[in-house]
């Protein structure tokens, strides 16, 4: 016979020496080292000192006998295969044998192969047994993680046996069956009756269910578990057993909830946002054209608001947004509400019974809009001016109705001093306003009347700059500066974002090579990509080109894509950043949770870096959830390796908050305002002095 290649080590024990060496040679020469003892006592001590994978014993041995040793074995070590030696082959001293905890036996003479076999079977039955308590484990802390217990109905006793994983979610004091009544009170009382009649179906016809719905534990918390139950049919043609899972989806749903909230409401007023908005004013627009009816779409802006925040604050005007969404809310109880843009809101009267009713709201929303605004020392007024279009005379489908509304208002802003504006057909001042601004936009690429300021990234702890964000300014000869807001989307709408943003991009990657050589090579720069750039089929060339113009490596530059600008074509934008990165350049997303905010969006995109938007940042300290918001938000970008960035910092207190949270880096006025390449580096030198 061929040794296994085994290294198993065997304790045996038996007080006749021939025996003895025969059995030795026997193991050793089927490949396993042996440790021989002549009696009960010494085999207990070699067991003890040796951690044997197989013992074999004796019966018959002076101090202590088999029968003794393999008790005191079993009793320290459950699953040690233990091999009786015997020439009494009765069925008495068999089953003392295994009554002691022996696991196999072999008569007297032994005949060597068998006892060779034997070992060997015992081998693998041990090694089979500790795999199947490993996998059980890995099993159970599977289970505990993902917070899994199981439950089996017995039909016949009407009991039902939980495991101790669903002891352990529920709270309950032990894993012992309980009678189904006391089963299901763990059910809330609202899903009782749900749950109860959900078993009793799958029991009496088969088949499963499945079902969410809340559990209380011993613990009294209310947790929300997800329920699977199904029947199991016998092998034997029996009636079957009823098992089942349970699954703490909790966190889960408290998640969801979250994500579903930042997707589609405004985290500064509790307003549906302008996605949902969108959503349901297209539904509103298709029901109201089936039924034959019309509909009235308001926008109304706060005159005032912006000259607020530049004097007092954003926390000032944020608080302005709260009073004047409350007051929105209070005139539009029938009908839908939303925060559209900045101090911008929306409302959508459906269905219309008369004109008559759209000047009655409007009179009423003007007079609560028109009330003082107590938000700091003294009172503040910020009269609303009101755009408003019809359905369908202003516009057939919802996006019609929304460019006649915007318009509508831009002749109310005009007008100022809280005005509300009809649209009329014809009415024109805006695309004559887009094709001057165009126009201009064109000349000033190449009359040189664009800069570059550069926002400092710093070290959430050390504060030391790690980066810039570049930032694109326009100073016109006659119009002074003008405002990106007023500019940007203009440029986005005629496609002169990529000529005006390939400037940006070659000049950012010139300013930060130019710190490279001052000695601040460790500096990355970031540029903003719009969507029409980022769905450019030669991005990835007008990138290569910059770098090697500037002779700026890769890594140093990180380009940023707001959600809204990444989701667009989603297939597409993938395939655009994935080139860019693996060229080297870092992508991160900005502005997140103001746009789609979604988990898969953040699995599918290619990203480095997630910017925590300023929304969810300027509220920390004043009591509303935003800086849970904005720690649930640095946890998850972490838990996606990603370097979390939080901007709009503008307080101690909010920097104190990000820093405890584990925030990677801060950009906002706190640690430094938008400035000239040249000031950004004067400062750099100032930090190194």
């Amino acid at each position: 016979m061929v040794p296994q290649p085994v290294d198993s080590l065997i304790v045996l024990a038996d007080d006749d020496a021939t025996t003895r060496k025969l059995s030795t040679r026997v193991l050793e020469k089927d490949g396993h080292r042996v440790v021989a003892v002549d009696d009960g006592a010494k085999a207990v001590a070699a067991v003890r000192e040796h951690e044997p994978d197989v013992v074999v014993l004796d019966v018959m041995m002076p101090e202590l006998d088999g029968y003794q040793a393999c008790k005191v074995l079993r009793e320290e070590d459950p699953l040690l295969p233990v091999i009786m030696l015997t020439s009494l082959d009765d069925e008495t001293s068999v089953s003392r044998a295994f009554n002691a905890g022996a696991t196999d036996f072999v008569s007297k003479p032994v005949t060597w192969p068998i006892l060779a076999q034997r070992v060997r079977f015992s081998l693998r039955a041990r090694r089979t047994s500790e795999a199947l308590q490993q996998h059980e484990e890995r099993l159970r802390q599977a289970h505990r993680i993902a917070k899994l217990g199981s439950w089996e109905l017995s039909q016949e006793t009407d009991t039902a046996w939980i495991s101790p994983e669903l002891s352990a979610l529920l709270a309950l004091e032990s894993s012992a069956p309980l009678v189904l009544d006391s089963f299901l009170e763990i059910v809330h009382e609202e899903d009782r009756a749900r749950v109860r009649k959900a078993i009793y179906r799958v029991a009496m016809s088969g088949g499963s269910f499945e079902l969410d719905h809340r559990v209380f534990g011993g613990d009294d918390v209310e947790r929300l578990v997800h329920h699977h139950g199904t029947m199991v049919s016998e092998v034997d043609g029996g009636s079957g057993r009823l098992v089942g899972t349970m699954q703490d989806v909790t966190e889960r749903k408290r998640a969801e909830a979250m994500i579903d909230f930042q997707v589609h409401y405004d985290s500064l007023t509790g307003l549906p946002n302008r996605r949902l908005f969108d959503q349901r004013l297209r539904d509103e627009v298709a029901v109201t054209r089936e039924a034959g009816r019309r509909l009235a779409l308001v926008f109304v802006g706060l005159d005032g608001y912006q000259r607020l925040v530049e004097s007092l604050g954003h926390d000032v005007g944020d608080r302005l947004l709260r009073i004047a969404s409350n007051r929105l809310r209070q005139a539009s109880m029938r009908h839908t509400v939303a925060r559209f843009a900045d101090e911008l809101f929306a409302v959508s009267l459906s269905p219309l019974e008369a004109e008559e009713d759209v000047h009655r709201f409007v009179v009423d929303l003007q007079r609560r809009l028109m009330e003082p605004y107590s938000v700091s020392e003294h009172e503040h007024y910020s009269p609303a001016n009101l755009g408003v279009a019809l359905f369908p005379d202003d516009g057939d489908d919802m996006a019609a109705l929304v460019r006649s509304a915007t318009a509508a208002l831009a002749r109310a802003r005009q007008q100022g001093g809280g005005r509300c504006e009809y649209y009329a057909r014809g009415m024109s001042d805006r695309a004559e306003e887009q094709l001057r601004v165009a126009s201009a936009l064109t000349q000033a690429v190449t009359r040189n009347q664009f800069d570059v300021h550069y926002q400092p990234k710093v070290d959430a702890r050390t504060r030391r700059i790690l980066g810039a964000e570049a930032l694109l300014r326009w100073n016109h000869p006659k119009l002074g500066k003008v405002p990106p807001a007023k500019f940007i989307p203009v440029a986005e709408e005629t496609g002169l974002i990529v000529r005006i943003g390939e400037w940006v991009l070659r000049s950012a990657c010139s300013e930060a090579r130019r710190w490279e050589r001052e000695g601040h090579g460790e500096l990355h720069v970031s540029v903003n990509l719009a969507a029409r750039q980022l769905l450019e089929p030669n991005l990835t060339r007008v990138v290569r080109a910059a770098l090697d113009e500037a002779g700026l490596a890769p890594s140093r530059l990180e380009v940023e894509v707001t959600e809204s600008t990444a989701m667009g074509d989603t297939k597409a934008s993938v395939a655009a950043l994935r080139a860019l990165r693996d060229l080297g350049v870092r992508i991160s997303v900005d502005d997140f949770g103001t746009g789609h905010s979604s988990l898969e969006y953040l699995r599918v995109l290619p990203l480095d870096v997630l910017k925590i938007d300023r929304a969810f940042v300027k509220d920390i300290g004043s009591g509303i959830d935003d800086g849970a918001i904005a720690k649930t938000v640095v946890a998850l970008g972490h838990n996606l390796g990603l370097h979390v960035v939080a901007e709009g910092v503008e307080t101690e207190e909010q920097m104190t908050f990000l820093v405890d949270a584990g925030c990677d880096s801060i950009q906002g006025y706190l640690t430094g305002r938008p400035q000239s390449g040249s000031d950004l580096l004067e400062r750099l030198a100032e930090s190194d002095t």
